[in-house]
């Protein structure tokens, strides 16, 4: 797959006032940069940077953020979207596959659904996992890094009472403030 660029960087300078020859400087011609905008040509790397250099695009987040935006409109991308909300996950797939229900599974699921669905278009088998996921979480007699993560994705599909969260942070802060072990010099490591 072809990727056009081109039209983003229009819509970014029109966006930002720029005509077609403050955009261009002296890295291309104002008429090549309209082809490129339009997608007829191609330009080479150092081109397209010194083009987003024009547009004041400096810094690695800019650069992301543009990349971002080309790809919230690529019709594949939204087709991908669409097809998430109406089926399940490849991770729902391979948990079935491998009859597997574990609680590391189910994480890797929860995450997964963040990026299709919201709490409103959520699937039958969706919930299972989430309730499974949570009660596997409140039997634990030790949560670990990673298990505070998974609090904070079901926090977005559950409504925690507030003394359950008020307790999960006082928890949360005490072992911030627990003494730290280098385990560099294996201190207290055996």
């Amino acid at each position: 797959m072809e990727i056009n660029f081109g039209s983003v960087i229009k819509q970014i300078r029109e966006e930002r006032g720029f005509t077609l020859k403050e955009a261009a400087g002296t890295a291309i011609s104002p008429n090549n940069l309209s082809k490129f905008e339009k997608g007829i040509t191609t330009v080479k790397v150092d081109t397209y940077f010194k083009i987003l250099e024009n547009l004041k695009i400096h810094d690695a987040h800019d650069v992301i953020m543009l990349l971002m935006r080309y790809q919230c409109q690529d019709p594949s991308l939204s087709e991908a979207i669409k097809t998430g909300l109406t089926t399940q996950t490849k991770i729902l797939e391979l948990i079935q596959i491998l009859e597997s229900d574990t609680y590391c599974t189910d994480h890797a699921y929860i995450q997964s659904l963040g990026m299709f669905r919201n709490r409103e278009n959520l699937l039958k088998e969706d919930w299972t996992i989430l309730n499974r996921a949570k009660t596997a979480l409140f039997h634990l007699n030790y949560w670990l890094p990673n298990d505070y993560t998974l609090f904070a994705l079901l926090v977005e599909y559950f409504d925690f009472p507030t003394e359950t969260l008020q307790q999960i942070a006082k928890t949360a802060l005490a072992l911030l403030e627990e003494p730290f072990l280098d385990s560099n010099k294996n201190e207290g490591l055996y």
